[in-house]
């Protein structure tokens, strides 16, 4: 791992992306335009062409400042699951991701450390994303539940998002009591459909 000088022009950034520059670019841009760039991007050399692996928005900071050279950490050649892990932990670290993504982010961190080690817990993925178990779990839940249920993917916080599955687990299970038993619920039915009205 060093760091290095190179210009921006020369970066590729894979369409595989997990997440897309999003945020204030525009304040960005003018902090590194006072500040410079505080912490540099990384990237991995294949075929020696420059890949970017985390620090997309710094990038495209550098591309509105119309600047021709940034700072980069050559992480050397990555495997795929790396590539993923460090862009991942890089985007769960930053607070403007929103509820979903970061859930998103969360879930499939826990799922690449547990292909690299199958004895894996939730509490170390939380220790290695600063947050604690409880988020780790919602987290996973949500990322899951966005498979069946798109429209949670505009839920604006987590009790909302477990509020609203808890809901639709409630649902899910009155139909399956109703499906196993009908003959249970038919004097129901024909209450709410015909009426009971004296």
């Amino acid at each position: 791992m060093k760091l290095i000088h190179i210009p921006v022009d020369s970066i590729v950034v894979d369409a595989e992306r997990f997440r897309n520059a999003t945020g204030d670019m525009e304040g960005l841009a003018q902090s590194i335009l006072v500040h410079g760039l505080l912490e540099p991007i990384i990237v991995e050399f294949i075929d020696n062409t420059p890949h970017l692996v985390a620090g997309l928005r710094r990038l495209t900071a550098h591309k509105m400042n119309v600047m021709d050279m940034i700072y980069c950490i050559d992480k050397g050649e990555l495997t795929a699951l790396k590539r993923k892990e460090i862009e991942l932990e890089e985007n769960i670290m930053r607070e403007q991701m929103t509820v979903v993504e970061r859930a998103k982010a969360v879930a499939q961190l826990d799922a690449i450390k547990r292909m690299q080690n199958p004895n894996w817990s939730q509490d170390q993925t939380a220790a290695l994303a600063s947050v604690n178990q409880r988020e780790v779990s919602q987290s996973i839940k949500l990322a899951k539940a966005l498979e069946i249920f798109p429209e949670l993917a505009n839920v604006k916080s987590m009790n909302q998002a477990m509020n609203i599955l808890e809901s639709k687990a409630k649902q899910i299970n009155r139909v399956q009591e109703v499906k196993a038993a009908p003959e249970l619920y038919a004097s129901i039915e024909d209450t709410i459909w015909l009426g009971d009205s004296p």
